[in-house]
C-alpha cells in the first residue's frame, strides 16, 4: 500500500502551530505539516494521567485512557465559574456543617490545589451562584471521597433540572450535571447531601452546551478558550483524482461527549468554497452520516450510528471507475462510476464558518495517493 501521510497512530509529531505527518513506509516525519490555531491556552490529559495547560497554538495530544494518544479537537467554551480550583473564595458559599480548606491534598493536575471538605450533619453542602445561564448547561466537578463510599448530589442551585447522586471513590471522578433548555433561567452549581466525612473537590466548570469539554482553569474571572483550528493544504498530498481516507476516532465517554459530528471531518477542492467535490462527515437529521458528493450529486451516503463512528475503523476509496465504504472490516456501501474527485484540502471544520462545532477525539488517520483494493481496505479497517 503507498501510505502518504499518516497522522496518530501512537507517532505524533507536535510543533508549535503544526503536527507532522508520519511516513510508516519510510518510518519518518514528512515536512508536510498540518496547520493548528488555537488564540489561547488549553488543557489535555498527558501520558502521566495528569491534567496539564498547554500554551496557545500547541496542538493536544490527550492520553486519556489511551496509552497511543488521541488528537483533541474542540468547539470555543466558557467557564463561567470565575475560581474553578479554589472553594474558599467568597463566590463559593458553604452552609452550616460543611467546611473548606484549599490547597489540602493532590489534584488531578499533580499539584497541592485539591479542597478538603468536611461534612459534620449529611444534608448541606457548598454551591457557586449569581450566574444567569438561560440555554443548556452543563457543569462538571472532579471529586473523591477520603476512604470511598460517600455520596454527593449535584444540583442547580435554583432548583431546576433533575439532581444527580454519586457515590464516590478514593480516586478522582469527573461528575456531571446537565441541564436543558427548558425556558428557566440556571443559577450556577450546588453540592449538596455530602455524607458525613471528608471528600475533596478540584476543578469546577459551568459551560454552556449538552456536554462537557476539557477542563477550563479560572482564577478570578470567567475564561475561554477558544476552537482548535487544525487543517491541510498541500497539492502533492490530496490532488490525486482517486485515494483512500482512513480514519479512527476515540470511543467517547457518553457523558463528556456529543452525539454527531455536525459538518466536520472535511476533504474538498480548495477551487470551491462549497461541498460540490467532497467528502465529509455530518450529523444528518439526528444520525452521523458520511458522504461522498461530485459535481453537486451525492454518490455515497451511509449512515452508520453512533456507535459505529465512535471507535472504529472507517475507510473510503475513489477513483474513476468506483467508490466504497468499510466500517470495521465489512463494505458499507458502494458506488459503480466514475467518482473520481481532486482533494486539496482536509480539515476538521465546518466549511461554512472555519469553526469545529462539536468535540472528536482523533486516534488515526492515513491518506493515501491511490485507491486501495478491497482487501487492503478490509485489511485496515478490520478491529
Amino acid at each position: 500500500m503507498s501510505n502518504t501521510l499518516n497522522l496518530g497512530a501512537g507517532n505524533w509529531g507536535v510543533k508549535d502551530s503544526s503536527l507532522l505527518g508520519y511516513n510508516s513506509e519510510n518510518g519518518n516525519f514528512k515536512p508536510l505539516p498540518f496547520n493548528f490555531e488555537r488564540s489561547t491556552s488549553a488543557t489535555r490529559v498527558n501520558k502521566e494521567g495528569l491534567i496539564e495547560v498547554v500554551s496557545n497554538n500547541e496542538p493536544r495530544v490527550d492520553y486519556k485512557d489511551d496509552s497511543k494518544g488521541a488528537l483533541l479537537l474542540e468547539p470555543s467554551r466558557s467557564n463561567l465559574i470565575t475560581y474553578s480550583e479554589d472553594f474558599s473564595q467568597s463566590v463559593w458559599t458553604a452552609q452550616s456543617g460543611i467546611s473548606i480548606t484549599p490547597n489540602s491534598g493532590v489534584s488531578p493536575k499533580g499539584d497541592n490545589t485539591a479542597n478538603q471538605i468536611v461534612s459534620t450533619n449529611g444534608t448541606t453542602g457548598f454551591f457557586f451562584s449569581g450566574l444567569s445561564v438561560t440555554n443548556s448547561a452543563i457543569r462538571s466537578l472532579y471529586l473523591k471521597g477520603e476512604v470511598g463510599g460517600e455520596s454527593v448530589t449535584l444540583k442547580d442551585p435554583s432548583g431546576f433540572g433533575t439532581p444527580v447522586t454519586y457515590t464516590l471513590t478514593t480516586e478522582w471522578q469527573r461528575l456531571t450535571l446537565s441541564t436543558t433548555n427548558d425556558g428557566n433561567t440556571y443559577q450556577g452549581l450546588f453540592i449538596d447531601d455530602i455524607s458525613i466525612g471528608t471528600i475533596y473537590a478540584w476543578g469546577a466548570q459551568l459551560e454552556q452546551g449538552s456536554y462537557a469539554t476539557s477542563y477550563i482553569p479560572t482564577q478570578g474571572s470567567v475564561a475561554t478558550r477558544v476552537a482548535d483550528a487544525c487543517s491541510q493544504q498541500n497539492d502533492y498530498v490530496l490532488s490525486n483524482t482517486s485515494g483512500t481516507i482512513f480514519f479512527k476516532l476515540a470511543n467517547y465517554d457518553t457523558n463528556t461527549s456529543p452525539n454527531g459530528f455536525n459538518k466536520i471531518l472535511v476533504f474538498q477542492e480548495v477551487s470551491s468554497s462549497s461541498l460540490d467535490n467532497s467528502i465529509y462527515f455530518e450529523e444528518y437529521n439526528g444520525e452521523n452520516t458520511i458522504l461522498l458528493k461530485k459535481g453537486g450529486t451525492t454518490l455515497l451516503q451511509s449512515t452508520p450510528n453512533y456507535q459505529d463512528l465512535r471507535g472504529s475503523k472507517i475507510g473510503i476509496k475513489f477513483s474513476n471507475t468506483e467508490a466504497k465504504i468499510f466500517i470495521n472490516g465489512v463494505l458499507n456501501n458502494t458506488y459503480t462510476g466514475d467518482s473520481s474527485l481532486s482533494l486539496e484540502y482536509f480539515g476538521f471544520d465546518n466549511p461554512y464558518n472555519g469553526d469545529i462545532v462539536s468535540s472528536i477525539k482523533l486516534k488515526d488517520l492515513k491518506l493515501y495517493n491511490t485507491a486501495l483494493t478491497d482487501q487492503e481496505l478490509i485489511n485496515l479497517t478490520t478491529i
